[in-house]
């Protein structure tokens, strides 16, 4: 169903919002988007009945949109409690305005109001006459935080044209935003003061930069005056510092149009997602923000930069590394992250600006994270799961973990302490007496796998190795940092892998990999490097294997073919999978070109396995009364629990703890095929919606 307002041809005037006595309403209940040629300017948005109705058309009718900091619970409340004749006439929409009810019946809006029982944030009524808009009437819940922010950026007048430009943008940007926030998402204050403030210290670092003076800006400590003499250091800080800032901007401009297009006032501004150009999309943006919101939250139990830098740099080593090609990682669990429990995290508030992506698709960044438009309409689908962001968060945790590891001593210049972490790890490969802690353990680990990679290969390379050749053959200082630089991307990879699994998965290697793999074939790209997906599935399930190395590539073969054959029928029927089979069968093939680089991989799934895995963060994400783990009773000898949500579907008046664990309990029943999705965007939105509830 979708509603539709539009001018007539003779009369379209500048702002739809002047003239609201011009604009026609309809309800159109085609499957595509009602677009007719003969109307020059229109808005639609998808709404979707809260139950079974015969409404048909909106003349001679009013519609009340309602803005709800808990819209799910509400609509749960009226779905328990309401009559027969109020559920007829509400509906629900993805944008801010995200509970409408249609109706000018007394009786009926005034039981809405009790049933609702919460108050509103921002309601808006239209009165329809003939089909045409006769008054537009809103009101807004005064908030008592929102006069309290103001835009402090520090004054950068005496830096350059283009450097003022960038800066004027993110001036302008996040004033907009600041004024629709105080509005309508007061709880995303706190994450603009904190944007503000970390551009602020990029703006003093620039206008350091411009003109060196004696006191160096905290962010810059590392250097020296007279490193601060070198025009190509302060260059590169320069573009360092505007990159990070015309980031912040793309993404604020995404932002800005997304969340607050089509919020009360609706015809204010229209929506640059065009099938929701009517009420915007703000309530999906929402449930973005507090998927990555969660997660962020979840992480922040740790205090991960002490742990590493503070804990592990005093920490006895790793037992089992006295002979780096054949590893014992028995004991790593005991110098986990877990074990520095001590360490008292900092109070960081949530900082990434969510978006929907058209072009790229689901992607992370410092200052973002961003999930596929499609996921809008089909996000309750296996293909366009919003699970998908767990990956993509993830990618920064580990960015910041192997920041950490690589920290060193912060007094001494980067060259030098490259030297001092080469020199360690040549002295451990011939086993030369080392003052050695954990952390340099770690990073013998990923010096170990850097050095195998160059041999044995990696995701991304195939290499023909010497299986008779077993010692490990370190390249000189400059190669082994390159090597490193090039396979940070593969290093990322994998650790993204096995804590997805681990943190987000509930450790269930039979639900993982086919939702994995559901994902992965919704995007063209992965046929053109079927093999990285393989290696990155296997050693994942390796994660979950003991054992020689070659018998855990073989049982992590041989449960990958075994998953896929499984869904193969239904929610996995696609020609990649059959190319995948073809290559499991091929026994040479995978000894060739798969098994080095798994032999080469396999020590940084043990490290992150055993070292960087938190009971307290893990804690944290299943920390809800809803979450339910049970025996397999189908299968015997299983090693993994069963887990569901226990939350009946559809609406409830029912606070959501862990968002993902509800994300994850419908992806489950999506992929046993135990709910049905005929009416996908409608269970979608209801989805988005739920995930609002806190």
């Amino acid at each position: 169903m979708w509603l539709k307002i539009f001018y007539d041809n003779s009369d379209i005037p500048e702002w739809w919002s002047k003239e609201p006595s011009k604009v026609s309403v309809e309800l159109d209940f085609s499957k595509i988007a009602p677009i007719s040629d003969n109307q020059k300017s229109f808005r639609i948005s998808p709404i979707f009945p809260l139950v079974q109705n015969e409404l048909r058309s909106i003349d001679n009718n009013t519609i009340h949109f309602y803005s709800f900091s808990n819209a799910y619970r509400v609509l749960g409340r009226i779905q328990l409690l309401g009559s027969k004749e109020l559920q007829e006439c509400v509906f629900f929409s993805i944008g801010l305005s995200s509970v409408i009810l249609i109706s000018n019946n007394e009786n009926i809006i005034q039981q809405f109001i009790e049933t609702s029982l919460y108050d509103s944030l921002s309601t808006e009524k239209w009165i329809i006459e003939n089909s045409i808009i006769k008054t537009i009437s809103y009101d807004f819940k005064k908030s008592e935080n929102g006069s309290q922010l103001s835009l402090n950026i520090e004054d950068y007048s005496k830096l350059p044209l283009a450097e003022r430009s960038v800066i004027d943008e993110f001036k302008i940007s996040a004033h907009f935003l600041v004024l629709k926030t105080q509005t309508h998402m007061v709880s995303e204050l706190d994450k603009i003061n904190r944007l503000v403030s970390e551009i602020n210290d990029l703006i003093i670092e620039l206008i350091y930069l411009e003109d060196i003076s004696t006191v160096i800006p905290q962010g810059l400590k590392e250097y020296s005056m007279l490193d601060f003499q070198d025009g190509r250091l302060r260059n590169m800080i320069k573009h360092q510092n505007l990159d990070r800032i015309i980031q912040v901007n793309s993404a604020l401009s995404y932002v800005s149009t997304q969340a607050f297009s089509g919020a009360t006032p609706i015809l204010e501004r229209r929506s640059l997602v065009r099938r929701n150009s009517l009420l915007g999309i703000g309530s999906a943006i929402l449930a973005l923000n507090n998927i990555a919101r969660f997660i962020e939250s979840c992480f922040s139990k740790v205090a991960f930069e002490d742990v590493i830098i503070k804990g592990m740099s005093i920490s006895s080593p790793l037992q089992g590394l006295d002979v780096l090609h054949n590893y014992n990682s028995t004991t790593w669990y005991d110098s986990s992250v877990s074990k520095f429990s001590h360490f008292i995290p900092k109070n960081n508030s949530y900082f990434k600006l969510p978006y929907f992506n058209g072009r790229l698709g689901f992607r992370e960044s410092e200052y973002s994270i961003a999930a596929a438009i499609q996921s809008l309409t089909s996000g309750a689908s296996l293909e366009w799961s919003l699970m998908t962001i767990t990956h993509e968060m993830l990618h920064g945790h580990v960015r910041d973990l192997l920041t950490f590891i690589f920290f060193g001593d912060e007094s001494q210049k980067e060259e030098d302490k490259r030297k001092l972490f080469y020199d360690k790890f040549i002295r451990k490969v011939h086993k030369k007496v080392v003052k050695e802690t954990l952390i340099d353990s770690i990073r013998c680990i990923l010096f170990t796998y850097c050095c195998l990679s160059i041999t044995h290969g990696s995701l991304t390379s195939i290499r023909e190795f010497d299986p008779a050749k077993v010692e490990i053959e370190v390249p000189e200082q400059n190669e082994l940092w390159e090597t490193l630089e090039i396979e940070n991307r593969n290093i990322n990879e994998i650790m993204v892998h096995i804590l997805d699994l681990h943190y987000f998965y509930a450790s269930r290697v039979s639900v993982y990999i086919p939702l994995i793999w559901c994902s992965w074939v919704a995007v063209p790209y992965i046929s053109g490097d079927i093999r990285q997906y393989i290696l990155r599935s296997i050693l994942t399930i390796c994660s979950k294997t003991d054992g020689s190395v070659f018998t855990r590539f073989k049982q992590s073969i041989g449960r990958l073919k075994e998953l896929l054959i499984k869904y193969q029928a239904n929610k996995l029927n696609h020609p990649i999978i059959l190319e995948v089979l073809d290559i499991l069968d091929n026994t040479d093939l995978l000894m060739l070109k798969y098994f080095p680089a798994f032999k080469s991989s396999i020590i940084i799934v043990d490290m992150i396995g055993e070292i960087f895995i938190s009971e307290a963060v893990r804690a944290s994400i299943f920390n809800d009364e809803f979450a339910k783990f049970e025996d397999d009773d189908e299968v015997e000898d299983s090693f993994e629990k069963i887990f569901k949500y226990d939350l009946s579907d559809g609406f409830n008046d029912e606070i959501i703890k862990s968002p993902i664990l509800y994300l994850l309990d419908k992806m489950i029943k999506q992929l046993n095929s135990t709910i049905s999705t005929d009416d996908l965007e409608k269970e979608t939105s209801l989805q988005l919606i739920a995930l609002n509830s806190n």
